[in-house]
């Protein structure tokens, strides 16, 4: 078992505006014989377009699953359509077309924190949100990172316009197991990621 997977299900979605889970996705991991290829199909990849880059790595086996774990992070199906007949669930669905009607929000952003944890259960019920899960490696007691960033594909070069950066470890105990994750070749995290996950500086983005 190799000490490092990157998760098998994730993918990376193309970006537009308001949209930010576009049709054609990038697999973030070579698929196991036998697996169903995405449903975009095979596409190039064009000066212009812009990619949400998920990037999911496992000490387990990178087979993922979801649990029971609760999420605080939502998304409005702008799809779904449904006449909420609760005062609370027709507050919160008002509040979230307001100011989040394409993009992600947290509960804590709501604006009435009394009545949102009903109206989003009424929501949920009724499909007019999408959670984002928390999700976890079937080997039990691995660690998973995750790193999700916007890239821009330029003529020359791909540039990371939402670029990360690493947290202070120092004086912080990690997990076993973790320190010689952190530790090994950067090359070897690259096997089975796409050519677009290549790093480039934001600022290239004047030179083109």
């Amino acid at each position: 078992v190799s000490t490092q997977s990157t998760g098998k299900k994730v993918v990376s979605y193309e970006m537009k505006r308001y949209v930010t889970d576009g049709v054609k996705q990038l697999p973030m991991a070579r698929p196991d014989a036998g697996v169903e290829r995405l449903a975009c199909g095979e596409f190039e990849i064009e000066t212009g377009q812009a990619f949400c880059i998920d990037v999911r790595v496992t000490s387990g086996g990178g087979d993922l699953k979801r649990t029971a774990l609760p999420t605080n992070v939502y998304k409005r199906r702008v799809e779904t359509t449904y006449l909420l007949k609760n005062q609370s669930g027709v507050k919160t669905v008002r509040d979230i077309d307001g100011r989040f009607p394409t993009f992600q929000f947290a509960m804590r952003q709501l604006r009435d924190q009394r009545t949102a944890p009903i109206g989003m259960r009424q929501m949920l019920e009724h499909e007019l949100v999408e959670p984002f899960e928390v999700l976890c490696d079937r080997k039990k007691n691995s660690v998973i990172a995750t790193v999700r960033f916007t890239a821009l594909v330029l003529n020359q070069r791909t540039v990371c316009i939402t670029p990360i950066e690493m947290p202070n470890l120092d004086g912080i105990v990690l997990p076993a197991g973790v320190p010689e994750l952190l530790s090994r070749d950067a090359e070897k995290h690259e096997a089975g990621i796409p050519a677009l996950l290549l790093e480039a500086k934001p600022e290239d983005m004047a030179e083109d």
